[in-house]
């Protein structure tokens, strides 16, 4: 179908052209590459443009380009509503027919070209001749053209001359230039002076105890020359026992010798180590009463003993003297057995300061047991017991005057006086009572309640129940004793 219309539009062009009249207005074709530089292997598109062109009935273009450097991708027309339109792409001919004149002025074709893998570099020139008619008519158009530039990969490039650089001069490269187009590829450039090259340091044998010395090298390229410290080469000091009063340090001593330091045997520095020359002069032990060196004090029997001490020094001797007087005993009366109701107690004359006896007693008689006259609480049968259900308190009468009345004790322990309140009944017997505050702290069990007198204790069981604490694990003791005695 495509070859017919073809060469319907042919035929077309050529019976118009049997009878040619010219016309005077001149149209003006263009052609455009986009892009117009590219490598090889890449695609450039054509777009032909007319401008100034009077309406026409057909338009004929013919590419002239070189087939050994480009090669057809597509083509088309890019005016519209055309009766006829082709391209024969093996003579390079495009063509386009209307049935009435149409305006054919702006952008009317479109090429788009391969660049052959292998074509050549440089500039491609690629030509456009139009044919334009309306009717009978030729509207003159002149050819147009357009270069396109096949650009070169520089797949290899050679630099230009040069000056090699010294020590101090820098030197110079030329531009590289493509090996295949001859094109500048990179710019010249300024290669820097290479700098002096010291590898071979010999010592100049300057060094001191203290201070580096120098080493001198010269240039593997040049003469120059470059003297630098040599780090590390201080000689050191070399330190002996030299004994001089500048290096005189302390004087020998009841345990040391005399103290030198130690001197350079090259420059006379002084060393902050020491070294011992001579002998020690030994102590001299004295009898000084000093504190620092008391031994053990006066006591009842003894006098006070120091350490024997230098009179240079002070150092203190191992070695004992004795100074003063004893200080003799103080006697006092003490209570070596505390009376029960049923033995006799003892005291005795014993020493406040060594505790040594005198040889001195007297006995003490036995405790009063006096009766308990009258128990304020709740009983079970014969039992006396505090129910903390009941809040209430525990109150124990006994046959002796308040006046004699010392304290409370508990299964052996003395209540706090916090804990109860002392009263007198009518009789004048003494009234001990157990606050409830304090009840409320014992825990579930019987307890030996003691009223304690001067001369005596009268002596009460209580058993306590319902209290929020844990089962008491003790049992009720008797106590016989009250307290000390005088």
């Amino acid at each position: 179908m495509k070859k017919v219309l073809a060469l319907v539009v042919t035929i077309a062009v050529i019976c118009i052209s049997t009878s040619i009249a010219f016309a005077t207005n001149d149209a003006k074709l263009a052609c455009v590459a986009s892009p117009d530089a590219l490598y090889a292997g890449e695609t450039v598109k054509l777009t032909v443009s007319l401008s100034d062109s009077a309406s026409a009935k057909s338009v004929g273009l013919t590419f002239s380009y070189d087939d050994s450097v480009f090669s057809h991708k597509d083509a088309k027309w890019l005016l519209t509503d055309a009766m006829l339109s082709s391209y024969d792409q093996a003579k390079k001919k495009a063509a386009i027919a209307y049935s009435s004149a149409a305006d054919v002025n702006g952008a009317i074709f479109e090429l788009t070209l391969d660049v052959k893998s292998d074509a050549t570099i440089g500039d491609k020139t690629i030509t456009v001749t139009p044919a334009i008619k309306n009717g009978s008519t030729v509207i003159s158009c002149s050819d147009t053209s357009v270069t396109v530039k096949i650009k070169c990969t520089h797949p290899s490039s050679s630099p230009g001359l040069g000056e090699d650089p010294t020590c101090t001069t820098p030197g110079y490269v030329g531009p590289s230039i493509c090996d295949v187009c001859g094109e500048e590829v990179s710019a010249g450039d300024t290669i820097p002076a290479l700098g002096h090259s010291f590898t071979n340091y010999v010592s100049n044998n300057d060094a001191t105890c203290e201070s580096d010395g120098t080493k001198t090298a010269k240039c593997d390229r040049c003469t120059a020359t470059d003297t630098i410290a040599d780090t590390g080469s201080a000689l050191g000091h070399n330190y002996v026992n030299a004994v001089k009063d500048e290096y005189f340090k302390s004087a020998s001593d009841c345990t040391h010798s005399a103290v030198y330091y130690k001197s350079c045997s090259r420059c006379g520095v002084k060393s902050t180590e020491t070294f011992e020359s001579g002998d020690s002069l030994g102590h001299n032990y004295v009898n000084a009463v000093k504190d620092e060196c008391l031994k053990s004090g006066a006591d009842c029997t003894h006098s006070a003993v120091y350490y024997k001490s230098c009179s240079r020094c002070g150092d203190k001797s191992s070695e004992t003297f004795e100074s003063g007087e004893p200080l003799g005993h103080k006697y006092e009366w003490k209570i070596t057995k505390e009376p029960t109701t049923a033995e006799e107690g003892l005291k005795e004359e014993i020493c406040s300061v060594c505790g040594g006896k005198s040889g001195k007693s007297e006995t003490i008689d036995k405790l009063v047991s006096y009766d308990v006259v009258e128990v304020e609480s709740k009983k079970e049968a014969e039992t006396v017991v505090y129910d903390n259900s009941d809040s209430q308190s525990v109150a124990v009468t006994a046959k002796f005057a308040k006046s004699k009345f010392k304290t409370v004790k508990i299964n052996g322990v003395e209540v706090s006086s916090d804990n109860y309140d002392v009263a007198e009944d009518a009789s004048g017997n003494v009234k001990v009572t157990l606050k409830e505050s304090y009840l409320k702290t014992l825990s579930n069990g019987n307890y030996n309640i003691v009223l304690v007198a001067d001369d005596g204790i009268a002596e009460q069981t209580v058993t306590v129940k319902n209290n929020g604490v844990a089962p008491a694990t003790t049992t009720p003791t008797t106590d016989k004793t009250s307290p000390k005695m005088n």
